[in-house]
């Protein structure tokens, strides 16, 4: 049974590997890594989870980039 979760898991880190669903991705690298630690894999368990990490470091990058420029667009149309 674990041996068939962990597969599932990769196979969805996989087909979200290409993708912009972020969320998505980090949350099946972080359910793979969740795992992978309960199952002992405890090295593993930590690389999937820092890659969970820094995708969400990146997707709130990316956040905070949106709203700086969408503020900005918007103080543009106020000053027109």
């Amino acid at each position: 049974m674990n041996e068939e979760a962990e597969a599932a898991f990769r196979e969805a880190v996989d087909i979200l590997a290409d993708t912009e669903r972020l969320a998505t991705r980090i949350r099946a690298y972080d359910l793979l890594g969740r795992h992978l630690l309960k199952t002992g894999k405890i090295r593993e368990g930590e690389q999937e989870l820092d890659h969970a990490q820094h995708l969400s470091h990146l997707a709130s990058v990316f956040t905070s980039t949106t709203i700086a420029v969408e503020a900005e667009l918007e103080d543009s149309v106020k000053l027109s």
